[in-house]
């Protein structure tokens, strides 16, 4: 390939999403051919007029039936004058004739004189029901002749299939033969129409007819072609006024065919791919190179402050811990030493973990505070108090309420951007929701409280605190309201999966109040407080836990089981209405 068509091939797939290749290949044929006839077109035709005949069918059908359905009253019938329209006609001429020359009274046709009382009969048989039907179907059939005239002159389309641009041709000689046959099906209806008018007229005058059903499937055919035809002649006209951007984008459409298509088949994309992932991966180990190399020289300044805040660090710690033997120590080359007491302390516990990390955190803190940058800055701050117990889980929260806040006459200041709390822990959360410097703007929009719930594997929501944890420090009221929802919405199956592991700690809180002094099992508290029998409770404990590989691959029937100890929950609870009915009331 020389340099000039390499150059001319890039160019043409740069132009193409290499990811979506099929859709620039061509797999229809008559598409296909439709646009090479485009692309090697030399010479713009004319354009074409096409006006098809244009009628109302539904209208003229009901004119008919009314016509042939209708029976007029019988006045003195002229056998001979109804025996024959031409008779008929002429009849009618005569007397219109003798009744605008009333000094003529011999008759032309036969020489007998015409009497004045023959001339009223025939007035009145001309100006009967009878006459003005058979006066409304001569001027029908008139139209329906005209209307069968023109539609058989269209039967001669005068535009040749040479009139029309290449692409096209095929699609119009189908399309035209088409309307030529509809059309003489039509004119075929047509004349059957007219033929039962005239045989009103002629032999069912004073009687009523059936009534005409023209054939829809022969007028939707005609319709169908009629559209057809003039969408190939719009599509004709279209290309024909604006020739030479419809020839460029035919040489565009089919250069990129050809190039998806060799493309395609020498699975230029997947190379392409493999040699992008592979730059990628590069690019990838430089950047996290760089980020280390970052991280590293970021880590040894913090190691220079942390050493300056040695003091404070311990503070803190000893702070959360209320004791004094855990202690960091720095050392000459700029690093830390954690010792409890005299030696290197190891094996910490979770508690004290969490103690350093949080001293940590602080120090930061107190540092950008006297900066003047705390108050700019936007705060997270992520289960704090995690293997603390009570007393180090208050102390936390004291600290929280007092370091972020600025004393203001009777007032305090916020000093952060934002500031977020999160916690798993109901005791920590109490104790934060009630702070003083927090809960003074519980109510305004400055404090909001909100809950994060799983909606699914990758997602998390956050919704509105329920009323429970707003109004109630009560894991036992939060958890009745979920078996409550549950129990009023009929044990739905999505819920049924997380509510033994609801009900179960709901149970153990319940009967511990009801027992406080008895250790047996929760199986063995449920049926003592039950005393007249209770469902089998294994299915608490089965969702409790996580016991084998099974349980992944499939569902468990032991989940319908569950509406079942829902209910005998609520007998238990019915036991004590007073209870239950605080409960209700609690949530």
């Amino acid at each position: 390939m020389s340099s000039t068509k390499r150059t001319h091939f890039k160019k043409i797939i740069e132009e193409l999403d290499l990811t979506k290749l099929d859709a620039y290949i061509i797999s229809d044929s008559n598409e296909l051919n439709e646009i090479k006839s485009n692309a090697l077109a030399k010479n713009p035709m004319a354009t074409i007029e096409y006006a098809p005949i244009s009628f109302d069918i539904q209208s003229l059908i009901n004119e008919v039936n009314e016509l042939l359905i209708y029976s007029p009253v019988e006045v003195k019938d002229e056998p001979l004058l109804s025996s024959s329209s031409e008779l008929y006609q002429w009849g009618l001429t005569g007397l219109k004739y003798y009744s605008q020359n009333p000094h003529v009274s011999i008759c032309a046709f036969c020489g007998n004189p015409i009497k004045p009382h023959r001339i009223d009969e025939l007035n009145r048989f001309y100006s009967n029901e009878a006459a003005r039907l058979r006066t409304r179907i001569n001027n029908l059939i008139h139209r329906l002749n005209a209307l069968s005239e023109e539609i058989s002159y269209q039967k001669n389309i005068t535009i040749s299939t040479n009139d029309i641009i290449e692409s096209l041709r095929i699609k119009f000689d189908v399309k035209k033969a088409a309307l030529v046959k509809s059309i003489s099906e039509i004119g075929n209806v047509l004349n059957s129409i007219i033929s039962n008018l005239n045989s009103k007229i002629d032999s069912y005058l004073f009687e009523k007819m059936p009534a005409l059903d023209f054939p829809k499937n022969i007028w939707e055919e005609y319709q169908s072609c009629v559209k057809d035809l003039l969408s190939i002649i719009r599509i004709h006209n279209s290309t024909v006024a604006d020739f030479k951007s419809v020839k460029d984008k035919a040489i565009s459409d089919l250069k990129k065919h050809c190039v998806a298509r060799v493309l395609k088949e020498r699975e230029y994309t997947a190379a392409r791919r493999r040699k992008e992932r592979q730059e990628r991966e590069i690019q990838e180990r430089n950047r996290e190179l760089t980020q280390l190399k970052s991280l590293f020289e970021s880590l040894q300044a913090e190691l220079k402050s942390l050493s300056k805040g040695k003091d404070n660090l311990n503070r803190f710690i000893q702070l959360f811990l209320g004791r004094e033997d855990l202690e960091i120590h720095t050392t000459e080359d700029n690093f830390f030493i954690l010792k409890r007491g005299n030696a290197i302390a190891t094996r910490l516990s979770e508690g004290e973990k969490t103690a350093i990390a949080l001293s940590y955190f602080l120090v930061n803190l107190e540092s950008l505070k006297a900066d003047g940058e705390l108050k700019k800055s936007i705060i997270f701050i992520d289960d704090p108090i995690s293997s603390l117990d009570a007393n180090h889980i208050a102390q936390v929260s004291s600290l929280i309420n007092s370091f972020f806040f600025i004393p203001n006459g009777n007032s305090v200041i916020d000093n952060f951007a934002q500031l977020f709390i999160c916690t798993h822990n109901f005791e920590f959360f109490s104790f934060i929701k009630d702070a003083h410097n927090i809960k003074r703007n519980n109510n305004s929009s400055q404090c909001r409280i909100f809950m994060l719930q799983r909606k699914s594997e990758r997602c998390v929501e956050i919704t509105k605190l329920p009323n429970t944890f707003d109004k109630y420090n009560s894991e036992y009221l939060f958890l009745f309201s979920e078996i409550y929802k549950y129990y009023k919405a009929g044990c739905p199956i999505e819920m049924s999966y997380m509510m033994p592991n609801v009900i179960r700690r709901f149970l153990e809180i319940y009967t511990r109040i009801k027992l406080p002094g008895n250790h047996d099992e929760i199986d063995n508290r449920v049926r003592r407080l039950m005393k007249d029998g209770v469902n089998e409770l294994k299915i608490l404990h089965h969702f409790s836990h996580f016991t084998s590989l099974e349980r992944v691959t499939k569902h468990s029937e032991i989940i319908l089981q569950l509406p079942d100890i829902t209910a005998d929950l609520f007998k238990l609870l019915q036991k004590d209405q007073d209870h239950l009915n605080s409960l209700i009331e609690g949530i």
